[in-house]
This record gives structure tokens, sequence and C-alpha cells, in this order.
């Protein structure tokens, strides 16, 4: 029994310190935050960031079709030589 009561006893205290982390967090306006404001806060910064991932890898695959239009139509040289 002493060994169940043991266990128990650091689940509440892992669960008060991971309620008291989240209760911690610190939202980039600067105020505590709730765990409710927290929760909001981290999805639209998930969303921030997925939005930033499309945008990155359209403007690449955008690139590199328009690079490899380039290099198929012999269009690549940096600066040509005009005579």
């Amino acid at each position: 029994m002493k060994h169940r009561a043991e266990i128990k006893c650091y689940k509440v205290r892992i669960t008060a310190e991971i309620k008291l982390a989240i209760l911690r967090i610190r939202t980039p306006t600067g105020f505590t935050a709730d765990r409710d404001n927290a929760f909001i806060v981290g999805i639209l910064l998930l969303r921030v960031i997925l939005v930033a991932i499309v945008a990155v890898s359209a403007i690449l695959s955008v690139a590199m079709y328009s690079l490899a239009g380039r290099i198929e139509t012999g269009q690549f040289a940096i600066t040509r030589i005009r005579r």
C-alpha cells in the first residue's frame, strides 16, 4: 500500500507542477496567461508558423520552376555578352 500511495503522491505533484507551468506561460505580448489564453496563443502561433511555411514553399516552388524554364531555354546567363 505504501508503494501505491507514493506513486499517487508523485502523480499529484507532477500534475500540480504541470498546471503551474501552464499558468506561468508568458505570451508574446508580455502578460502572464491563464490556460485558455495560452491555448489560444499557441494555436495562433501554430497558424502563423504554418502560413509562413506554406508561403516560403510556394515562393521556392515558383522560383524553381522559373529557374528550370530559364535553364531549358538557355536564358540562365546572369550577364549576357553582346557584340
